[in-house]
């Protein structure tokens, strides 16, 4: 009976310990970074009535006889599970998640804690400030961390300084884009207007502003006329004009084969596909018997006729001739009365002559043939619409249609005037033989009015020789026009000159332009006003300040931030220009401080000082992967300003890859100018940045974290503070990364009590103290009942 009134009694303080733990959680509900406990029960000793026995042949096993004598308390546990993180808004507040905690100091006493409501102290030491402990860590000498050794105080003092530091080290990384575009063609424009296309040959750099300068090694001239010379020799210039050689003529070729010589003198206009220009240049003198066959023009041409055109002769009285090229006559000539000539025959209108011309009687004009008819002597008055021919060899029959008086008319219109008695003589009706007895043997006097071509032939050709402004007319200033046309006495004023000069750059001189040029002997010097680009994407743009190079990409300006031993800050252009493409080899860049290739920049700085930048072009060559491989990759680069002394920085490259994409090259340099510390921020590592005012971020210490194998094992001291114990393990100091855990700035971990499972806790707990407290009562009044059994 007495031991249910000790299992009572023990019931009783196991369940009161346990709504003391449940107590203790419930009032650090809110108690930051709080780990909350919990109570584990055992038995205690039983007492054994009778032990076990084993099976026997008879008689089956019997388990033991044991009666309990209460309940002790087996453990109580600290639950290490993170707490939920709620944001403070204040950076040097931490919160901590996963296995670890936060080491911090007093003298040489070492606590743990996973309260992270840092903050720094009035000399910048980073402690708890409820209690002052120093948080543990390692502090970064000029930025650099070195977490292998032992931790120590965190102190970041406010406004703490950052001297000056020169840079000795700049370091490029990224992209070049393999498939930048390319300069295919360049059109340069010069202080003269001209236009100066460049052969894609030509590996030259041009810069604007500077001076192109070459040889004319060919000039190709083009006249107001259309009539050019491919490749003159002579001196030419824009606008000026120039003449047929003194002493020579123009030959002028017709589509029959007729050939005509042009005196230099003529105004008459030679044009290519037209005629002989007969309305303004007539035919002066029609001479068919001379030994050439030629024919004058009133500019003094002479047409040698190898057609054998025949030429009509029209005289002041209306009358033509007809004169083949064979004629036998001599020159007819305009205003000029017609050579002596006989009669062949007569056809009407129609009047043979002894040269081989025809002559048309359109002027009515009465030709007498001499003869016999009826045995009256007389002479025959032809008349231009007789149909018969006479032509002084044969005998004519001829009908009488009439007798007037002494006039007789004859059936072919033709009369014959007589005395009256001979006319009595003829009958009319009756036909008569004429017998003829001879011509009239001159044409009557009359000027010729004009002579022109029976079959007009278009101008195929006009050929001449030039007179260059230098007298030079050798063989390659004659032209052979096959279109334009020329007046040979206002010469041939030039409106198109195109030169080749000797780096294989064609130039078109502009109408501006009034420089006299001669091929072989002129030197081609001008300032550069602007560059015309065509790229290899088909684009083009105009640059009026630069240099480029054909073949080559637009430079691809960086800067460089450079620092000397003052901390002032220099702005280092460098450009990367792709100066070979190659699919083979690979391609080839060039990294310069100044497009010109010297090498060498000056730049003015704001306090009006010139600092000079120099460094060597260097050509960059990248293999067919995309990788550099063209040596160490490192470059020099030196500063030279009065107020500093030479600086030399080395400049890395290597780092540099070449795909085909984006340019997304950057240059990063170490060194910086003085500067104070502005703020502070923690990551997640626990690293502690500073930043300051001059822009520069650099690391100031970092959190330690403390990770034990039996973190219920450690030993609170109150403050939400522990200390190592025999049954923790020793402390892992180590950074969070190290240690897998996260920091979390502007932050802290609450308690983890769970307020629900306490509350349920608590009745349980209450519920066990009830019954246990009835197991006593229960005892007490059957003891009771057993003493009043005596009674």
């Amino acid at each position: 009976m007495m031991r249910s009134l000790y299992s009572g009694v023990s019931g009783l303080k196991g369940h009161q310990t346990k709504m003391d733990v449940v107590g203790n959680n419930i009032a650090n509900v809110n108690t930051t970074g709080f780990k909350s406990g919990r109570v584990t029960f055992a038995d205690t000793l039983s007492q054994t009535q009778s032990n076990a026995s084993a099976a026997t042949g008879n008689l089956g096993g019997i388990n033991p006889k044991q009666i309990g004598l209460g309940v002790g308390v087996a453990s109580i546990d600290t639950l290490f599970t993170d707490g939920s993180v709620q944001a403070t808004g204040k950076n040097t507040d931490v919160a901590l998640s996963g296995n670890g905690l936060f080491v911090v100091k007093n003298g040489n006493e070492t606590y743990y804690t996973r309260d992270g409501a840092f903050e720094f102290d009035e000399k910048g030491n980073y402690v708890l400030p409820g209690s002052g402990h120093y948080v543990q860590g390692w502090t970064a000498n000029n930025g650099v961390l070195n977490t292998n050794g032992g931790v120590g105080n965190i102190q970041i003092q406010a406004g703490k300084s950052m001297a000056a530091e020169a840079t000795t080290t700049a370091t490029y990384k990224n992209n070049l884009d393999a498939a930048e575009e390319t300069v295919i063609g360049m059109k340069i424009t010069d202080a003269s207007g001209n236009t100066i296309t460049l052969d894609s040959t030509n590996a030259n750099s041009y810069t604007v502003g500077d001076t192109y300068t070459s040889t004319v090694r060919k000039e190709a001239v083009t006249f107001a006329s259309g009539i050019s010379l491919a490749s003159a020799q002579g001196t030419y210039a824009m606008g000026k004009s120039y003449y047929i050689q003194s002493g020579t003529t123009l030959t002028v070729n017709l589509a029959n084969g007729d050939v005509a010589t042009v005196p230099n003198t003529s105004t008459a206009t030679w044009r290519v596909g037209s005629d002989v220009p007969a309305s303004t240049n007539g035919v002066n003198v029609l001479n068919p018997s001379a030994a050439a066959n030629q024919v004058t023009l009133d500019d003094g041409a002479a047409v040698t006729n190898n057609s054998g055109t025949t030429y009509t002769v029209e005289l002041v009285n209306g009358d033509t001739i007809s004169v083949p090229s064979n004629s036998r006559q001599g020159a007819y000539t305009v205003g000029s009365a017609t050579p002596a000539d006989s009669i062949v025959s007569i056809t009407g209108s129609k009047i043979a002559l002894n040269s081989g011309g025809t002559l048309t009687n359109n002027s009515g004009t009465i030709y007498q043939v001499g003869g016999t008819v009826n045995g009256v002597n007389g002479n025959l008055n032809i008349s231009s619409s007789s149909t018969t021919t006479y032509d002084g060899s044969s005998t004519i029959n001829l009908t009488v249609t009439g007798v007037s008086g002494t006039t007789v008319t004859f059936s072919d219109g033709s009369t014959m005037t007589m005395t009256a008695t001979e006319a009595a003589s003829f009958i009319q009706g009756q036909s008569y033989s004429f017998a003829q007895s001879g011509f009239v043997t001159s044409l009557p006097t009359s000027n010729v009015s004009t002579i022109t071509s029976d079959s007009p032939s278009a101008i195929t050709r006009i050929s001449g020789t030039i007179d260059s402004a230098d007298g030079t007319t050798t063989s390659t200033d004659t032209f052979n026009a096959t279109s334009g046309y020329i007046v040979p006495a206002n010469g041939l004023k030039v409106s198109e000159m195109n030169l080749t000069d000797s780096l294989g750059s064609s130039i078109k001189v502009s109408n501006t332009d009034t420089t006299a040029y001669k091929a072989g002997t002129t030197t081609y010097s001008t300032s550069i006003s602007s560059i015309l680009l065509n790229m290899s994407d088909g684009t083009t743009s105009t640059q009026t300040s630069g240099k480029y190079t054909m073949n080559y990409s637009l430079p691809l300006t960086t800067t460089l931030t450079v620092y000397d031993t003052l901390g002032n800050a220099h702005s280092i252009v460098v450009y990367f220009t792709k100066t070979k493409t190659d699919s083979t080899n690979g391609n080839q860049w060039t990294a310069s401080v100044n497009v010109d290739g010297s090498g060498k920049n000056t730049i003015t700085e704001q306090d009006g000082s010139t600092t000079t930048i120099e460094m060597a072009d260097t050509v960059l060559q990248f293999n067919t992967v995309g990788k550099y491989s063209d040596g160490s990759g490192i470059l020099s680069l030196k500063l030279t300003n009065g107020s500093t002394a030479a600086q030399d920085v080395t400049v890395d490259v290597s780092q540099l890859t070449q795909y085909s994409g984006n340019n997304t090259i950057n240059g990063v340099c170490d060194g910086n100018a003085a500067g104070t510390l502005k703020s502070i921020s923690i990551d997640s590592s626990g690293v502690i940045t500073g930043t300051y005012t001059n822009g520069v971020s650099r690391s100031e210490a970092q959190i330690a974290v403390a990770q034990f194998t039996n973190a219920s094992g450690l030993t609170k001291t109150g403050s939400s503070l522990y200390q190592q114990s025999n049954n923790s393990g020793e402390p892992n100091v180590k950074t969070a990364r190290d240690l897998g855990v996260t920091l979390q700035a502007s932050a802290l971990e609450m308690s983890n009590v769970d307020i629900a499972n306490e509350f349920s806790d608590m009745i349980i707990t209450q519920r066990g103290f009830q019954s246990n407290s009835k197991i006593i009562t229960v005892s007490d009044e059957m003891l009771e009942t057993m003493i009043n059994m005596k009674r």
